[in-house]
């Protein structure tokens, strides 16, 4: 039996975590786009493999899966380009 290969998981959490240090370091802005892209490629990787890949981000069905990583993505996505920074 092979092991479980969590490519794709690792691969959107490694730009989550790229996100996590801008936000950090202290833009706000361009950090929350970046943890905004990395759930919206975590949702274009659970689209696009196939369901006995037998990877990490298979949660539930497909469906609701892509469904709510793209809806959190595109609403931090949002968030980060239309808020108001302070000051």
């Amino acid at each position: 039996m092979r092991a479980r290969q969590p490519v794709a998981l690792l691969a959107a959490l490694a730009i989550a975590v790229i996100g996590v240090i801008v936000v950090g370091a202290g833009g706000i802005r361009p950090g929350g786009v970046i943890l905004g892209a990395a759930a919206l490629l975590a949702a274009a990787l659970r689209w696009t493999r196939p369901a006995t890949s037998g990877d990490w981000l298979i949660v539930r069905t497909r469906a609701v899966d892509v469904s709510v990583l793209a809806g959190v993505g595109v609403g931090i996505v949002t968030l980060s380009v239309w808020v108001p920074l302070p000051g």
